[in-house]
């Protein structure tokens, strides 16, 4: 499945890649329209298997590093922000919404 067009409109993304995997679209457009992320920056997709999608966070200087593991592939987002853990905190209880 392609990237939705319109999902890596906007200036809030940077990068060379413009491949978003299946498992984090709808995330990537819900925190996209956070008002506390500056940017999004993709990162590289890896072949991954795993039983069901998960979220790792690694902090950064400038927010976090969010790996999104999906069924068969994981990718890495590096999400720029000046408020880290509300930031955390909301993209843990979207995607508690979005996987139930």
């Amino acid at each position: 499945m392609p990237t939705p067009l319109k999902l890596l409109a906007g200036n809030k993304f940077s990068g060379r890649h413009t491949t978003v995997i299946r498992s984090s679209v709808s995330l990537i457009s819900l925190i996209k329209k956070y008002d506390e992320v500056t940017k999004i920056t993709l990162g590289t997709i890896l072949p991954y298997h795993a039983p069901q999608p998960q979220l790792r966070f690694k902090p950064t200087q400038s927010g976090w590093e969010l790996k999104v593991i999906g069924c068969n592939a994981s990718q890495i987002f590096f999400i720029h922000t000046k408020n880290p853990e509300l930031v955390k905190k909301r993209i843990e209880e979207d995607w508690e919404k979005l996987n139930r």
